[in-house]
């Protein structure tokens, strides 16, 4: 653990900074692995400092919507608008990631 907390001190690969009011702080912690050799025998132990999503905010996943068209849907607009001879536009709509749709 102290060879890995070195080597990121030398390398350079982060710095303190003040923290921002109200701003959430994502922590870590140290995991330690058993490296072995092709014959089973205990190479070396391992320590990785990851950062912890344990401590970030619960994302409700299942509450995201991705309105997709289907080419079937596609076919029947076409089928239903070509006899008429009315004009058909398509648009894109791009939301920033912060807007919910309900």
């Amino acid at each position: 653990m102290a060879d890995e907390f070195e080597a990121l001190i030398y390398n350079d690969t982060w710095q303190f900074i003040p923290r921002p009011p109200g701003a959430n702080i994502v922590t870590g912690k140290w995991i330690y692995k058993h490296k072995f050799n092709s014959d089973s025998t205990l190479a070396h132990h391992k320590a990785c400092w990851v950062d912890g999503g344990f401590s970030q905010w619960h994302i409700k996943y299942d509450e995201t919507f991705n309105p997709v068209i289907k080419f079937a849907d596609i076919r029947v607009i076409l089928s239903i608008a070509v006899p008429h001879a009315w004009l058909i536009h398509q648009l894109d709509i791009l939301l920033p990631a912060s807007t919910k749709i309900r």
